[in-house]
């Protein structure tokens, strides 16, 4: 059961590399302490969701196709995480 939630999953890589883009993008808006937390609660999110070739499908479309296919995580992690 194990090894099969793992094909459903972001590779740590993967999370790393979606980590590092999204506080980046982030800090801007948030101070440091608060993009790292939002950041990790987000690609926690979207590990839960996607594996690599989905997410990979997902980021080649229209920005307001990625934007609707992510923004779940995004509300959660808001939603979580009042300072955000």
């Amino acid at each position: 059961m194990f090894l099969a939630s793992k094909a459903f999953s972001l590779s740590a890589d993967y999370q790393n590399e979606l980590r590092n883009g999204c506080y980046i993008n982030s800090k801007q808006y948030l101070d440091t302490e608060k993009a790292k937390e939002y950041c990790l609660c987000t690609v926690k999110m979207l590990s839960k969701k996607f594996n690599n070739p989905q997410i990979d499908e997902l980021f080649k479309k229209r920005p307001e196709d990625i934007y609707k296919g992510t923004e779940f995580a995004s509300i959660h992690c808001k939603k979580n995480k009042k300072a955000f």
